[in-house]
């Protein structure tokens, strides 16, 4: 099965999607939004959890370790959200 083909129709002398092309446009368009979007999020997961990191090193406290383990995990959820739009968009 061949997947739908970005084409250009002649229309009156201009250039126009046919409405299957069109859908397959928005949705590549779309793909590529939310792939975008998950790899800016998972710059800042990176930054957030280097920033905790940084924290510990200065301040320590009780609950350090806590606060580090919710970054982690963070950092964990945003590689596998970014993982599964790559994936399964």
């Amino acid at each position: 099965m061949m997947l739908p083909v970005l084409q250009l129709i002649m229309r009156d002398g201009s250039l126009a999607l046919n409405g299957a092309t069109a859908q397959a446009a928005l949705h590549l368009m779309l793909k590529i939004f939310y792939v975008l979007g998950a790899l800016i999020y998972l710059l800042f997961a990176g930054i957030v959890t280097r920033q905790i990191n940084l924290m510990r090193h200065t301040v320590e406290t009780n609950f350090s370790g806590t606060v580090q383990l919710m970054g982690w995990v963070h950092l964990a959820l945003a590689i596998l959200v970014f993982v599964i739009f790559l994936l399964f968009l």
